[in-house]
Order: C-alpha cells, then sequence, then structure tokens
C-alpha cells in the first residue's frame, strides 16, 4: 500500500517540466471569508486554492491503477467533495494537484480537514492524508462602509 508523504495547501504552485519539481506559493492554513458583498479590510482575497498530495509508491503498486477522492470535511463532520479520478502509479513519488477556482465551495467556519484519499482500483480501503484549515467567517460590513467613498470633485469655473 502506498505511504503518505505530504499534504500542503496553498494559494497556487508551479512545476518544472524537465525536473518534475513543484513550487508552491502562499501556503495556506488560515481563510477568512466575508458573509457581506463587499471585501472586509482585513481580508485576504482568495481566487482559488491548491491542495498537493505527494505519495511514496511500494513496489507492489507499481504499474497499478489507484483512484483518488479530495475532500474538505466541516467540524460539524459535512463532506464537500473537491475532486476525483484515478492514476497509474509508475514513478516512485506520485503528486496529486487539486485545484480550487472561484468561490470556496465550503460553508460555516471553524477547523476544516482538506483530504486526499487513494485506493487500488476496486479495494474498499483508502489511505488517507489530512491537513487542517481554519477557516473564519467574517461579519458583514455595516450598509454604510459597504457603499464607495464619495470623491471630492474639483471645477476650474471661474466665478463673476
Amino acid at each position: 500500500m502506498p505511504k503518505p508523504a505530504y499534504i500542503i495547501c496553498s494559494e497556487s504552485g508551479a512545476e518544472d517540466r524537465h525536473t518534475g519539481l513543484v513550487s508552491l506559493y502562499n501556503l495556506v492554513d488560515r481563510i477568512q471569508l466575508n458573509r457581506g458583498t463587499q471585501p472586509h479590510a482585513t481580508a485576504t482575497p482568495i481566487s482559488q486554492l491548491r491542495l498537493t498530495a505527494s505519495w511514496m509508491r511500494e513496489s507492489a503498486d507499481e504499474d497499478k491503477e489507484f483512484e483518488f477522492e479530495a475532500a474538505a470535511i466541516s467540524p460539524s463532520g459535512d463532506e464537500t467533495h473537491l475532486g476525483r479520478g484515478s492514476f497509474i502509479f509508475n514513478l516512485m513519488f506520485y503528486r496529486l494537484n487539486i485545484r480550487m477556482l472561484g468561490l470556496f465551495p465550503i460553508k460555516g467556519d471553524g477547523l476544516f480537514w482538506l483530504e486526499v484519499r487513494i485506493r487500488r482500483a476496486g479495494s474498499k480501503t483508502w489511505q488517507v492524508q489530512r491537513a487542517p484549515l481554519w477557516v473564519e467567517q467574517l461579519p458583514s460590513l455595516p450598509a454604510e462602509a459597504q457603499k464607495p467613498p464619495e470623491l471630492p470633485v474639483e471645477s476650474n469655473a471661474e466665478q463673476g
């Protein structure tokens, strides 16, 4: 059975085509979401998240087909699926990258667990890696704070 190597949540990343080395940018273990329509002054806008999980192959796993699933698990235990698929374990380390674009697909706040699971195709037993993600819902801004500021108007007209 494959062994978990690591799991990291980040805002983005890149992989070198020639070497396979990966660079992850803006590692994320906490996010702040806005309840209102206007961004809160202290919230950092996140338009995408990337979940990267690496698995180490054992000799019996070579060239075998595996299935994977990714999910976010809320503090109450509710699960939001983030992706699924399959791959052939033909490398010593196999890295899965799950990208979430746009609005973050979970509701609520508190300690969430981002989970990536793999299993040999047809098996019922999952190998699991988990990473914590603290989600904080910021209160809506008051209505007056949501209005754009008025800009001063200058006039070059002469008074007569």
